[in-house]
């Protein structure tokens, strides 16, 4: 230590202490810093404009599009006349029910500008607007508006009315004059719907107004097929009525027929069903009136199963449903009228087209893993979830998080989709299973003079054994009432509400009236 060097000079410096010329150094390291850092944002900025905007060649190819021809104009596939072409494969003209039920509603339903399209597909001339056509609930209680001079209104209302009645039960011709006329007045439609439902194909042609397959727009004459099977229905209870019990059993089974034809997207099988439905509620009515005997109840039980069973989803979820979710794909670039095609700016619709393929692969997979009700709910707790990307690709790569999102959101759309699909099967199993098992009690009640107590005393005789329901995984379920007997599934909220709460508030059931037939 130097002796002439005071305390204060012998002290370590602190890191505060600086010299005069380390100001400028530490400035000149922080505008260094500040420098690559902006030229960082700046370059991370310009990679994803460039990212974002560049065009991204469609890839046509089994991972993308899933088929590669027909093309549209604009060079992506077109899923339309791909459904087209799927679905015409062995029609002609003379096997397809399209053709005669066409020829039962008019040509009314489908729009004039697609009118010689959807004709030319089907095979046969375009029909006249004017002819013997179907007259359904409203347009007949509009006449009769017209004929009596009361209001519109109050005349749909009270038409209506007696028509759900006229359905409800069996009736005589003097009971429902109006509703007995319309019947009469549909006659020659009606033949042509018989005549239909025992054609082998049902192909109805997708046209222009189908366009996108999204829109949800069920091809001609898919919402006809209610109205006519509702006019089935009320005339197979009123053959019920006045003892035409073999005419009865023929609109019955022709109702089931048409629920089995009709195959296409998820609309035709929810359309189907409600056909299902109401064949088989009409067969609750007709096998309580005491003509039925033993041997006319194990003819329609015959027949009954003669049809097939009902519907296997996996074929409308693979093809239609996938198809539709890559139309949809598609109209979502090609909203931006871009040519030649390309990517909408700031998705890679190649990456979206391969995630969905993969998405209905996994779904296929899942539902051919067993019984329709156990991949029913495996399906429900499968929920579609995609993690989320790292940050870094977050940061780096928006287009791939902004497709990712797109898929996302047509998992979410789809998994509602494809559930609604298979509980509609379900149910459509569940009634098919109900008939059977009210024939039985028919049975039973015919032989013995008294409906059974439980559904137990059918086997043997009558059943080999009860049927399982796919909602509870146990027999279906019976109760006995003063009036009527039900057969019943607890439904898709798995409670047993006691056969008193019909679906879609809760059991799903079959009524077989009892005071009905000690009347007739």
């Amino acid at each position: 230590m130097n002796p002439g060097a005071s305390d204060a000079d012998a002290l370590p410096r602190c890191p505060d202490d600086r010299s005069p010329d380390s100001s400028p150094v530490r400035l000149r390291t922080f505008r260094r810093i500040t420098s690559l850092a902006g030229l960082a944002a700046l370059l991370i900025s310009a990679w994803q404009l460039w990212e974002r905007t560049r065009p991204v060649p469609l890839e046509i190819g089994p991972e993308t599009t899933r088929i590669v021809e027909p093309l549209r104009n604009d060079g992506f596939v077109d899923y339309l006349e791909a459904l087209n072409r799927k679905r015409q494969k062995g029609v002609t003209p003379e096997n397809n029910a399209v053709v005669p039920l066409m020829r039962a509603v008019g040509p009314e339903e489908v729009s004039k500008p697609t009118r010689q399209e959807y004709f030319d597909r089907l095979g046969i001339a375009d029909l006249p607007d004017e002819g013997d056509y179907f007259v359904n609930e409203l347009k007949y209680a509009d006449r009769l508006a017209d004929r009596d001079g009361r209001p519109v209104q109050e005349v749909r209302e009270s038409h209506n009315k007696e028509s759900a009645e006229a359905r409800s039960r069996p009736w005589k011709s003097a009971e429902f004059l109006d509703v007995h006329r319309r019947i009469e007045a549909n006659t020659g439609p009606l033949e042509r719907v018989i005549e239909a439902s025992r054609c082998s194909e049902f192909f109805a042609p997708l046209t222009n107004a189908n366009r996108p397959l999204t829109t949800g727009l069920a091809p001609p004459p898919i919402h006809s097929l209610r109205s006519l099977g509702r006019e089935l229905q009320s005339r197979a209870m009123l053959h019920c009525g006045e003892g035409r019990i073999h005419a009865a059993q023929e609109d019955l089974l022709t109702i089931r027929r048409l629920a089995q034809r009709v195959r296409g997207d998820a609309i035709d099988l929810l359309v189907g069903l409600d056909l299902l439905r109401q064949s088989a509620s009409g067969v609750g009515q007709l096998i309580s009136t005491p003509e039925m005997t033993d041997d006319s109840l194990r003819q329609l039980l015959e027949a009954w199963h003669a049809i097939g069973d009902w519907h296997d989803p996996v074929d409308v979820i693979d093809r239609e449903c996938r198809f539709e979710s890559l139309d949809a794909v598609g109209d979502l670039v090609r909203q931006e009228n871009v040519a030649p095609w390309q990517s909408k700016p700031g998705y890679d619709v190649n990456l979206i087209l391969r995630d969905v393929n993969v998405y209905f692969d996994e779904s296929v997979r899942t539902l051919r893993a067993g019984p329709p009700s156990k991949v029913y709910f495996d399906f429900l707790d499968q929920a579609p979830v995609r993690p989320r990307p790292p940050w870094l690709k977050t940061l780096l790569n928006k287009r791939t998080v902004r497709s990712q999102a797109i898929v996302s959101e047509f998992q979410q759309n789809e998994h509602t989709a494809l559930e609604m699909i298979y509980r509609a099967v379900i149910l459509g199993q569940v009634y098919d299973e109900l008939v059977p098992l009210a024939v039985a009690v028919a049975r039973h009640r015919a032989k013995t003079g008294h409906a059974p107590r439980q559904l137990a005393e059918l086997v043997p005789d009558f059943l080999d054994q009860v049927s399982i329901d796919p909602w509870s995984g146990e027999p279906y379920l019976y109760r006995v009432q003063e009036d009527r007997v039900t057969v019943y599934s607890v439904g898709p909220d798995g409670e047993d509400d006691g056969g008193e709460r019909p679906y879609n508030d809760g059991d799903i059931l079959l009524d077989i009236p009892l005071r009905a037939a000690a009347s007739q």
